[in-house]
């Protein structure tokens, strides 16, 4: 920056601004100094114009400065000289003024003075301290010997003696221990004819209480003239004040402890949507480093995630209209590091005794921990049923056809058995063998065959309801749970499609391919009242049939009337 700004700086403070140099005789010993610049203000405060005196000595200016009781060059010269900085209020003779200046060298042989008038302030002290020398309740004559001389009435009423007790008596008589040295000391001030103003020591009462006395003191010769007023109930209450002062703070210290302590943010704010406060997780969250750096500031100047301050006052905004507190809400705030964090938010009205709201409090939650352990345990849930699944099917179902397999086969027979037997019905067992299948692997090899089992599994799906069963119990032996078949015709139908579907061509590497299937069925309840005897007689009914005829169906009880 240049020159004019700091002049235009000196030129505007309300200040009187002075730049001296200090001169000194052959000796080095100050007897003057000259005046190089000053302000405007200097100026008026002073009645001197810069254009009067610039580069003149201050004994022109002021040509009574020297008969000063204060010897202003000595003083100046002195910090012109060896540096320091002072601060003095000092009448001026000349000027007829009171003055407070403070006073430092910038270089050596200069110094700068910076001064304010005083003059009305030391008179309102003059005249304040009048009032009070005659206004307080206690009047006393006592000479430097201890003596109280003369006592007004008041003495009676504060010490509890008469006036003719206390008149002739040693005042030191009455003086608590505790305060003697100070007594002393202020009696030693009046000696030596200083003035001793708000000395306070303690009396003790003819009934041996203590009362708190506060003096003003004006030493004339060898008598003392006081004024002075029992502030013993001042002191109590100060004395009181001071104790739920101490306890306030302490209680506070303890709040500001616990706000800081608990992993949570906490916010308060005004009436404006200002923050008032905060403890240190809150201001963590807001970029801050200190709570203290919070107040005053409003959610459009703190550093949220890209237009979420707008949110925030928004939300403020409802809440103070409304009076409805917004209660464990998720947000997903960008902190201003950059670090994405999950907070759960609570913000509720602060009211006060009229029910106006005057402010909101809330809090701040990071749960993102807590989130990613959510998500980490719904990751765990989904691989555990993924697992499980898979267990399932590896336990349940044929790896080839994705039917299920044996040990599935005979847990469905069997429920089917219980709910028949409980419904008063019946259904079908059909035990389906592949006619031709061997010839299918020994001319295309297994990858073929495999294939083929698994163009079977579908057919066989497709010629039956979803509440039936397809299962697979060996290399090419299917059985077929056929619940929706209660009657034997139906049962016939079933197994005639069955045959139809799989006597079409398959087509195998390119190549039409055809086989056959024999199936036997047991009916339930009438060839067998058990899974075991079902699936023995439908497979004894399929042996019958691909041994004999091939290509077709046959029922268990066939079996007995041919044999």
């Amino acid at each position: 920056m240049d020159c004019s700004f700091y002049k235009s700086i000196l030129d505007n403070s309300p200040m009187g601004y002075a730049y001296h140099r200090i001169i000194c005789d052959e000796s080095g010993v100050p007897v003057d100094y000259e005046f190089i610049e000053v302000n405007p203000t200097f100026e008026k405060l002073t009645g001197l114009k810069s254009e009067d005196i610039a580069g003149k000595k201050v004994t022109e200016v002021i040509p009574g400065i020297r008969n000063s009781e204060f010897d202003f060059i000595k003083f100046y010269g002195g910090i012109a000289l060896y540096g320091g900085c002072e601060e003095i209020e000092q009448f001026s003779e000349p000027l007829k003024r009171w003055y407070r200046v403070k006073v430092f060298s910038p270089e050596k042989n200069y110094f700068i003075t910076c001064i304010s008038d005083i003059s009305e302030e030391m008179q309102k002290i003059k005249e304040l301290d009048s009032f009070f020398s005659i206004n307080l309740d206690l009047l006393c004559i006592a000479d430097l010997d201890g003596n109280f001389i003369k006592v007004n009435k008041e003495w009676e009423h504060t010490l509890g003696y008469s006036i003719e007790e206390i008149e002739g008596s040693k005042f030191l008589d009455f003086i608590h221990p505790e305060d003697m040295a100070a007594t002393l000391e202020a009696l030693s001030q009046l000696n030596n004819q200083n003035r001793v103003l708000n000395f306070t020591n303690r009396y003790r009462r003819k009934d041996g209480e203590y009362r708190y006395i506060e003096w003003n003191s004006q030493p004339h010769g060898k008598l003392v003239y006081a004024a002075a007023r029992d502030i013993t109930d001042n002191k109590m209450a100060e004395h009181e004040l001071f104790e739920k002062q101490s306890q306030l703070e302490g209680a506070n210290q303890m709040l500001k402890l616990v706000l800081d302590t608990v992993p949570i943010g906490i916010f308060w704010k005004d009436s404006n949507l200002k923050y008032l406060g905060c403890n240190k997780v809150f201001s963590k969250i807001a970029g801050l480093n200190e709570p203290s750096e919070i107040t005053g500031l409003d959610d459009l100047k703190i550093c949220w995630s890209e237009g979420m301050g707008e949110v925030y006052r928004e939300e403020d905004i409802e809440i103070m209209l409304s009076g409805e507190p917004k209660l464990n809400y998720e947000v997903f705030l960008k902190e201003y590091c950059g670090e994405e964090r999950w907070i759960r938010k609570n913000k509720v009205p602060i009211s006060d005794r009229n029910n106006i709201n005057i402010g909101i409090l809330g809090t701040y939650e990071d749960i993102t921990e807590k989130k990613l352990a959510e998500e980490a345990l719904k990751e765990s849930e989904r691989k555990y049923r993924q697992l499980a699944e898979e267990l399932d099917m590896l336990a349940n179902y044929d790896k080839l056809t994705e039917l299920p397999n044996r040990r599935m086969f005979f847990e469905r027979l069997k429920h089917g058995i219980s709910e028949t037997k409980r419904d008063k019905s019946g259904f079908a067992l059909m035990f389906v063998d592949l006619d031709g299948f061997k010839s299918i692997n020994d001319n295309y090899g297994h990858e073929a065959g495999d294939d083929l089992l698994r163009e079977v599994a579908k057919r066989l799906s497709g010629c039956v309801r979803e509440s039936d069963t397809v299962a697979r119990i060996g290399g090419d032996e299917f059985t077929v749970i056929a619940r929706s078949v209660t009657q034997r015709p139906d049962a016939a139908v079933v197994a005639h499609k069955i045959i139809q579907k799989l006597e079409k061509p398959f087509i195998l590497k390119g190549q039409n391919c055809t086989i056959g299937a024999s199936i036997g069925i047991a009916l339930f309840p009438e060839h067998g009242n058990d899974s075991e005897s079902l699936l023995k007689n439908s497979d004894r009914a399929m042996y019958e049939i691909k041994h004999s005829q091939k290509g077709t169906y046959c029922f268990f009880d066939q079996i007995r009337e041919n044999a």
